[in-house]
């Protein structure tokens, strides 16, 4: 899990960091989006978010590993077709938001890990100090049944 968790990271980052980046993230796509016209409005509410927010992008983040630039490219590409009849300031603010989306959910993948790994702690600590006690009977038993 730690292995994971800084390969998506990159650059170890507290939780504090994540949520506060989030909810930055989230500012930012509505400050887009009032700046936008309503047909790019519906476009950003009706396919990117629902695309990028999804269940199965954020499982993408986990099973594919991608750098966060490859994976905003890949999906600007899969909605290049619907941002194509934008013109050039709504397209800037398609683009925008569709970057944004992606980055957040990148940095929702980083807190689930972050809280499964708090998750994680506790039974680690448990198995290990049965697994040390258990060694330390054998230990005994060992030295016990070889003197006799």
């Amino acid at each position: 899990m730690p292995r994971l968790l800084t390969r998506l990271e990159g650059n170890p980052l507290l939780i504090e960091d994540l949520t506060g980046r989030r909810e930055e993230l989230g500012d930012e796509i509505g400050a887009v989006m009032a700046a936008s016209s309503n047909e790019t409005r519906s476009l950003i509410q009706k396919n990117v978010l629902p695309g990028t927010l999804s269940i199965g992008f954020l499982l993408r983040q986990y099973f594919r590993r991608e750098e966060l630039s490859r994976l905003i490219e890949d999906t600007k590409l899969r909605y290049s077709r619907i941002a194509a009849g934008l013109s050039g300031a709504d397209r800037k603010n398609f683009d925008s938001a569709l970057e944004k989306a992606v980055t957040i959910r990148r940095v929702d993948a980083l807190i689930y890990l972050h809280q499964l790994l708090k998750l994680w702690l506790a039974p680690h600590v448990i198995f290990t100090s049965l697994m040390l006690a258990l060694m330390v009977v054998h230990l005994i038993q060992v030295v016990y049944f070889a003197a006799r």
